[in-house]
């Protein structure tokens, strides 16, 4: 992301200031709470429970409080007796966060005692038992795994940073091409309600830009790649929705 200078009084996100701002909108915490309400079906929860270890993937973190909402995710949809076999996939494509999210699993990785803590911020951290985290700087468009190596993809809100519709398709693309056989996507968006094929924009605090596709355009591309949605609730009206596609 390319640092723009603020040249008047209105803040600009910036590289430095993308962390504060991104992460002081959307967090995975709120995405826990929505998928709480959810039905998932239970071969699907059978698909994701037997194996002893399985692959998470966040895609764009803007925020370390989701290193413990991830987590608890893992434990919603496995257990916590296997949660911590879990490799869980952090990936970024702004330098200060992939730093931000390294330096707070730093802390879980060597923290063997937490009677021993030795800083406000390691003795803060939840007793639960973690994940093994991987943090990387990568482009969502272009990912690195391998195919038929990842069984839950996570996206919260991040798919609203894409402003162009061939971006938004080569993320589902590359979404599905990592993940296994009937492994799952779960997104949160926001969408436009007006159906034409440019984006919405809106435009929040520190000038962050959040495009809005129309509903039919996600669903659309999902489809034509062989993601089904998985018939868990409504579609939430009001321009803001979680969606959960499984890989046929």
């Amino acid at each position: 992301m390319k640092d723009t200078k603020n040249t008047s009084a209105e803040t600009v996100l910036t590289a430095e200031n993308y962390y504060d701002n991104y992460g002081s909108f959307y967090d995975l915490n709120l995405t826990r709470g929505r998928m709480k309400k959810l039905s998932f079906p239970d071969n699907l929860l059978d698909f994701l429970r037997k194996p002893k270890s399985i692959n998470f993937l966040v895609l764009g973190s803007a925020t370390t409080k989701n290193i413990n909402a991830v987590t608890q995710i893992g434990f919603d949809l496995r257990t916590k007796a296997n949660i911590q076999n879990d490799i869980v996939n952090i990936i970024d494509i702004n330098d200060i966060s992939v730093a931000l999210h390294e330096e707070y699993v730093n802390y879980l990785d060597k923290e063997s005692s937490w009677g021993d803590c030795k800083t406000p911020r390691e003795a803060s951290l939840p007793t639960f038992p973690y994940p093994q985290f991987n943090v990387e700087k990568m482009d969502m468009c272009r990912l690195k795994y391998e195919n038929n190596s990842i069984e839950v993809v996570i996206s919260d809100y991040t798919l609203n940073f894409l402003s162009s519709f061939d971006d938004l398709r080569k993320v589902f693309q590359e979404t599905s091409r990592v993940l296994t056989p009937k492994g799952i996507f779960i997104c949160v968006f926001k969408f436009s309600e007006n159906p034409k094929d440019n984006p919405e924009i809106e435009t929040r605090e520190a000038n962050l830009k959040v495009y809005k596709f129309h509903l039919k355009q996600y669903l659309s591309i999902a489809s034509k790649i062989k993601m089904g949605l998985v018939p868990i609730t409504p579609i939430e009206k009001g321009g803001d929705t979680i969606c959960v596609f499984q890989k046929l």
